[in-house]
């Protein structure tokens, strides 16, 4: 019978546990520049969203705003709520959100309107 003597090329545990972990760091690594391109963009949407709820409010203010709008952009919606004060029936809240694709609020902002005051109307007085 014939004695086999011959010793096959492997690699040890060691080498394939130290491979391993460089290839989880390397990944790891890899991730987070991946995560971090996705997120660059939150501080240009965040703006944009702030921007538009404020043009909303805008828009609601001059054109004395009687009931709730509705708008659709491109990845939100902003919602804008007209609220009726029961202790003094001249003022209104104005309530402006804005919703993500998924409907969560990612801006709100509530803010007391007083409709019959007009600022150009004051300015063009004579005080």
């Amino acid at each position: 019978m014939a004695k086999l003597n011959k010793r096959l090329p492997a690699y040890t545990l060691i080498e394939t546990l130290v491979s391993s972990v460089i290839l989880v760091v390397v990944f790891g690594i890899g991730m987070m520049i991946f995560m971090h391109t996705l997120s660059a963009d939150m501080p240009v949407r965040s703006a944009e969203v702030f921007f538009k709820a404020q043009e909303a409010l805008h828009t609601a203010r001059l054109e004395g705003a009687s009931r709730d709008m509705q708008y659709q952009y491109r990845d939100f919606t902003i919602e804008l709520s007209i609220m009726e004060n029961n202790a003094c029936p001249d003022v209104k809240t104005l309530w402006v959100r804005a919703l993500d694709n998924r409907g969560r609020t990612i801006y709100e902002k509530k803010e007391i309107y007083y409709p019959h005051f007009r600022i150009e109307s004051y300015l063009d007085d004579d005080h």
